[in-house]
């Protein structure tokens, strides 16, 4: 509903002056009539104050004028009083019905003060709710943004272990070398251990013992072809589950530096090996040589 319009009292008084002076009654529903805007009751409030205010001046003049001539008018006045009884009762109905359309529309104004009231007592509890349910989205932002932090930091060290298994995947064709040297470097040794074997009884017990050797270089050699297949199979789950990868990271570092610390072993029991057979391989030529003249002379 859209407001009521204010009008001053100035805009009461001319247009109640303007009425008078057309020998009619000024009330309210005229000057609404021809102001064309306000509500009764502030118009109503407005009439009062400017017959207050004719009050004032008819007085003012009383007081300035002759007592005879004040009683010829007065005279006159008796005699227009009952002229006038009909306009007195008019008016009065006048202001009857006036009097009813304000209480009407004091009536309505307070029926809309009620509604207006009952909207903002349901406002403010709409506007409590809406408090509330604000600060539950607060509340709920917090702890997104706290997730979305820690999921970003989880992301960078899945990055990190992603690209520390692609340097152990590219790392792999190293260990294939490796292994198959060292596969060949025991098939070498096997074979030479299997012909030192029928060298001489001296040299057979250090052959059994480096045939242990090699056994157990073999094992470990296997040992680190499993660690191998293991450490193969979990880069490429760490290439298709990034989080698998960054569960099972250190267990699978550890197992890969295990297979390191084996192969380096394995070396060095391998280089000891070599060693060993190539003190081996000079015995049997030193023996070679001491038996080869006997044979001449024979």
């Amino acid at each position: 509903m859209s407001r009521l319009s204010t009008v001053t009292f100035e805009q009461i008084a001319t247009t109640a002056d303007s009425i008078k002076a057309k020998n009619e009654i000024p009330g309210c529903k005229n000057i609404r009539a021809e102001l064309g805007t306000g509500s009764y009751s502030t118009i109503l409030k407005h009439l009062y104050r400017w017959q207050e205010s004719q009050k004032r001046v008819s007085q003012e003049i009383d007081d300035t004028l002759d007592p005879t001539i004040i009683r010829a008018i007065s005279n006159q006045i008796t005699e227009r009083v009952v002229a006038s009884n009909a306009a007195s009762t008019q008016s009065i109905a006048n202001l009857q019905e006036e009097m009813g359309i304000v209480i009407s529309e004091s009536e309505r104004l307070t029926i809309e003060v009620q509604e207006k009231d009952e909207e903002l007592i349901k406002a403010n509890g709409q506007n409590a709710t809406l408090q509330g349910r604000l600060q539950d989205k607060e509340e709920d932002i917090k702890v997104i943004t706290v997730d979305l932090s820690d999921q970003r930091r989880s992301n960078e060290l899945l990055r990190v272990e992603l690209a520390k298994a692609g340097l152990r995947l590219e790392a792999l064709p190293k260990f294939e070398t490796t292994i198959a040297a060292l596969q060949q470097e025991l098939n070498q040794a096997r074979n030479l251990s299997s012909n030192m074997h029928e060298a001489a009884a001296v040299a057979e017990a250090r052959l059994e013992a480096k045939t242990m050797q090699c056994n157990e270089l073999e094992r470990k050699l296997s040992e680190a072809i499993r660690e191998r297949d293991v450490a193969v199979n979990q880069a490429a789950v760490a290439a298709n589950t990034m989080e698998n990868e960054r569960k099972e990271g250190l267990a699978r570092q550890r197992r890969l530096d295990e297979a390191a610390n084996n192969l380096n072993l394995a070396n060095e029991i391998a280089r000891n090996a070599r060693e060993e057979v190539a003190e081996l391989r000079g015995q049997l030529l030193v023996m070679n040589l001491s038996r080869t003249p006997v044979k001449a002379n024979s």
